[in-house]
């Protein structure tokens, strides 16, 4: 008996590789859990610094934790530790990103400038229009604890942390995991503030400000990191690149100039 043969399906309903999927359609997983875990662990409760100053003082040895360049020897060990817990686990993520972010180069490379002057003059006006509110208003802890590293440790040693790790990082997860992958489950527009907002409290671990004012600029870009986000298609080096070449200028201005903007 004649059985007719079914007909092909249509591209968009042929299963794809996961390695294929753009990266916001794959559920929160296993690696995104282990490395949160390494990334606070480490970032925030500070474990493996705690770990190695006990050992050095077990064995007489008590570094100058005042010392500007020791402080950022420790924060490039930290960034260091977080990157290869990264690599590790995170790769497939990072390969589907770039397929993503490479699908249409001349579009992705061409709105990069376009993306990071749009971040560097939104920035510029909020902090005119904080002048014009609280002329008197200090920066934050973060932005002061910078600038000292900055008058003390070489440019090289603050870039490898400031320019590199830090962005790629922190564009995982803020804008891949708590924007991309939560507006599975909610408006990308309800996950945009939510992850600008833990984006800001981030960097105020430094320091609480008296003045909560202070830390409107990372609000700002965390909001601003977030859109290019989205409108890049959705893959997290985008926004890293922007966050790392904002953070190239800012570094750089606070080797010449005695203000800057925000990192």
């Amino acid at each position: 008996m004649y059985e007719p043969r079914p007909a092909p399906m249509p591209p968009f309903a042929q299963i794809r590789r996961p390695e294929d999927m753009p990266p916001w359609t794959l559920p929160f997983s296993w690696r995104d859990t282990a490395f949160l875990a390494v990334y606070v662990g480490t970032l925030v409760l500070g474990l493996p610094v705690a770990a190695l100053l006990g050992i050095l003082m077990a064995a007489g040895i008590r570094p100058d934790l005042k010392d500007p360049l020791t402080g950022a020897l420790l924060q490039t060990g930290v960034y260091t530790l977080i990157i290869i817990a990264f690599c590790l686990l995170l790769w497939p993520d990072v390969r589907r990103a770039a397929r993503r972010f490479t699908s249409r180069p001349g579009l992705a490379w061409g709105l990069i400038p376009a993306f990071w002057l749009g971040n560097v003059l939104i920035l510029t006006a909020v902090g005119a229009l904080m002048s014009l509110v609280d002329p008197n208003l200090s920066e934050s802890a973060n932005q002061q604890g910078l600038a000292d590293l900055a008058k003390k440790v070489p440019f090289p040693i603050m870039a490898v942390s400031t320019v590199v790790f830090a962005p790629l990082v922190e564009e995982y997860v803020f804008r891949n995991v708590l924007l991309g992958k939560l507006s599975r489950v909610m408006s990308q527009w309800v996950a945009l503030p939510i992850s600008a907002v833990a984006f800001t409290v981030l960097h105020a671990l430094a320091g609480w400000p008296d003045n909560p004012l202070t830390l409107l600029p990372y609000l700002v870009m965390g909001l601003n990191f977030g859109l290019i986000y989205i409108l890049s298609g959705k893959s997290f080096l985008s926004s890293a690149l922007v966050h790392g070449l904002h953070n190239l200028m800012a570094l750089s201005l606070l080797y010449v100039a005695p203000t800057s903007l925000p990192t």
